[in-house]
């Protein structure tokens, strides 16, 4: 039976009280410290020239929109656009009804060791673990309609939105 998840669990994942955990909805200066799923829901929200570690951003519920390099994305249910680090960036959601957006960031760094593992050969790693990544080469920002991540995303909203907390199986 899962453990309904109260705002005392959430806040003390959010300070960082559980090592390891990923943080839900903590403050901007703890993005990118953790991985970090930051959601809300409201009719009106704006922010202009946000940098933050390199996230996914997605909308559950309604319509809102991302700009970044002269680009803007309107985001719905179906699709999702991935924002590079430091990349600045706009969100806007204007609507008569609420607006659920979902998003995930990542830990500053995680990418670069992802794929320090990928291409690096196993005697190599085992030689050398603690051997500093090779910078990320930036993902290009893109808007997709994909089962492929938008399920996953939507499995992750609705277990913690029914109050699954955070654990290992989110990590």
């Amino acid at each position: 039976m899962p453990v309904k998840l109260s705002v005392r669990n959430v806040n003390a994942v959010a300070k960082g009280k559980f090592s390891g955990e990923v943080l839900i909805n903590p403050p901007a200066d703890r993005l990118g410290t953790r991985h970090a799923l930051l959601w809300g829901r409201g009719c009106r929200h704006y922010v202009a020239g946000f940098r933050g570690p390199l996230s996914i951003k997605s909308v559950m519920r309604g319509r809102a929109t991302w700009e970044t390099d002269g680009r803007r994305y309107d985001l719905d249910p179906f699709s999702w656009v991935v924002i590079n680090q430091d990349q600045p960036y706009t969100v806007s959601v204007e609507g008569d009804e609420p607006v659920e957006t979902f998003c995930i960031f990542f830990r500053r760094g995680a990418v670069e060791e992802i794929g320090r593992v990928l291409t690096t050969s196993d005697a190599t790693l085992l030689d050398h673990p603690d051997a500093a990544p090779e910078p990320a080469l930036l993902f290009p920002t893109f808007r997709a309609r994909d089962a492929l991540l938008i399920d996953p995303l939507r499995r992750v909203h609705s277990m913690l939105s029914r109050g699954t907390p955070p654990g290992p199986w989110l990590e």
